[in-house]
């Protein structure tokens, strides 16, 4: 099945919720709602957000990321805004969050630009964790399955909540990488400053 977006529309984050699946829109801040067996379009809505990045559900509401560091909480019924929390790791607000998930309660977000993933504290925004994904896009590169030039970064994440297992890939990577997070070792685990240095988007403010 499949169904084509107007061309002032682009698709970015797609979450199944329910008997529906749900598409936000890059720029335009389109919603589309598809019933879910036949792809058939039931709603086309503004959701007053003005641009789409990511997309995920925690079960009730419809998890909105839009460059910002701010995070939407949408009613899947009407595509508006419910509640919103404001993404923070020590006191500095993290812009950015492009991929979503929600894993074992919390929202984990690729922040564009970094091989990082945050995790997050769905109540208060509250960055609780990150996860280095460094490497991954590099061994691609040196074991010649892709060139540099035709890899774009790191976004994508994907939980199978059954099985309890956790996978990630990129923007045109040939490949999908099951990963298990993993603490460091006593006493091997970077400052914060170097945290910071990492993960934190830095281009463009």
């Amino acid at each position: 099945m499949r169904h084509d977006l107007a061309s002032n529309h682009f698709g970015e984050g797609v979450t199944r919720l329910g008997d529906h699946l749900y598409m936000i829109t890059w720029r335009t801040g389109a919603g589309f709602k598809f019933s879910v067996d036949k792809l058939q379009l039931e709603a086309e809505i503004d959701t007053g957000l003005g641009d789409g990045w990511g997309l995920t559900t925690d079960g009730t509401h419809l998890i909105v990321s839009e460059s910002s560091q701010n995070i939407h909480f949408l009613d899947p019924n009407t595509l508006k805004e419910v509640r919103s929390i404001t993404v923070k790791d020590r006191g500095k607000e993290i812009k950015w969050m492009n991929e979503l998930e929600v894993i074992n309660g919390e929202l984990w977000g690729n922040i564009w630009q970094t091989e990082c993933i945050a995790r997050v504290n769905m109540t208060t925004g509250r960055v609780i964790g990150w996860i280095h994904m460094h490497g991954l896009r590099e061994g691609l590169i040196k074991r010649g399955l892709v060139g540099s030039a035709n890899m774009d970064v790191l976004n994508g994440i994907a939980y199978d909540s059954t099985s309890k297992r956790i996978f990630v890939t990129g923007k045109l990577w040939p490949r999908v990488f099951e990963v298990v997070p993993k603490p460091f070792a006593s006493g091997a685990a970077p400052d914060w400053a170097a945290v910071a240095h990492l993960c934190h988007p830095r281009v463009f403010g």
